[in-house]
Order: structure tokens, then sequence, then C-alpha cells
């Protein structure tokens, strides 16, 4: 038996570990988790909603920090949209270039990803807006060393994460705050939801 309790002792640690890479749900509704070297936090999430609640975009704060000790090269962000375990907004890929050094912070304002579903049927689009859709960003690069950097963060919405703004607040609060400019598309499938965005960095 004490050939056992090394062995027990490291499969709980490796539990552990693995535990820190999954999204959790802070007290206050912010979401954190860890990618690779970097470790991303959520926070002031609202939200606005048109076509009667058929297209919702999420507004939010995303920071970065670099929890390894190399320093790190961003050079690009490959993004997807995922429902139901699928991807139906395509990938796109966008220039994302910054040095972040071990225990440095990178702060993204007025972030927002957008799902339209105008075209789907109602109880259909309630449905997919209560379980939630995921704002997927892939950030790559490479460290000091040339090693190659994917960080994968996969960001869960869902219609009850973040207040509604009014359309009053949304004039004052988010077109004040340069949340207004355009919304990138990706093309969806034929029988998929019209359209998932998310803003550039």
């Amino acid at each position: 038996m004490r050939f056992l309790y090394p062995l027990l002792i490291l499969v709980a640690a490796a539990l552990a570990a693995c535990a820190t890479t999954e999204p959790t749900t802070e007290p206050d509704g912010a979401l954190q988790g860890q990618a690779g070297p970097l470790a991303w936090a959520v926070s002031q999430v609202r939200q606005t909603r048109q076509e009667g609640g058929l297209e919702i975009t999420w507004w939010y704060t995303l920071v970065l920090r670099n929890t390894g000790t190399s320093a790190i090269r961003l050079q690009r962000i490959v993004k997807d949209v995922i429902v139901r375990g699928k991807s139906v907004g395509g990938q796109g890929t966008e220039p994302f270039v910054v040095r972040v050094k071990p225990g440095d912070d990178i702060r993204l304002d007025t972030q927002k990803f957008t799902f339209d579903c105008r075209d789907c049927d109602r109880g259909y689009a309630e449905s997919i807006f209560h379980e939630g859709v995921v704002d997927v960003r892939q950030f790559e690069g490479a460290d000091e060393q040339g090693r190659a950097v994917r960080a994968t963060i996969r960001i869960r919405f869902d219609s009850g994460i973040g207040p509604v703004l009014s359309r009053r607040r949304q004039h004052s609060s988010v077109q004040g705050t340069g949340c207004g400019t355009p919304i990138p598309r990706f093309s969806t499938p034929a029988g998929s939801p019209r359209t998932a965005s998310s803003s550039p960095v």
C-alpha cells in the first residue's frame, strides 16, 4: 500500500491542474480561465437586444495575463463561434501584435460578441440563447525561445449573463465608449443562425 500513496498524490495533483483550465463563473458573474500561458478574465458584461430579442450583443472587458516564465509575442487571433458543440460561424483571422512579459496584463475594453438568430424559429432561438453560445478566440504567437504559443479562450454567453441595457443606456453607455464600430460578420451554413460575430480587439 505504501507504493500507492505517491501515485494517488500524483493523480490528485493532475486532476487539480486540469480543473484550473476550465472556465469558471465568479459570484459577481465574471468569467475566467487559463489557456496555456495566458490566464484570462471577462468582466463588466452587459447586453443589448435587437429584433425582439432574436439578436443579442454582449459587451465586455477581457484581461489577459502572462502566467508563464517567458515573454510572449502574440501575432494573431483566430476566431470561431460554437453552438451546441458545432462551429456555426466559420473562422476568421485578425492580426494582433503585442509583446507580453511574464506577469504583465493586457486589458481589452469594449469587446463585443453578436449572435443573430433573426431567421430562426422563436422557440429555437430562445433555447439557443438560454443554453448559450461560445465566443472562441485563439491567440497565436511565440515565446522568446521561439516555441509556438496557442492559447484558446472559450467564452460562453447566454441570455442571462449581463444586464440588458435600454435603448437610452445603449446610446450613452455603449456608443460613448467607442463600442459602435462595425461588427464583422461570419458567413453561416444554410439552415444555421444568420450571423455570429465578435469585434476586433
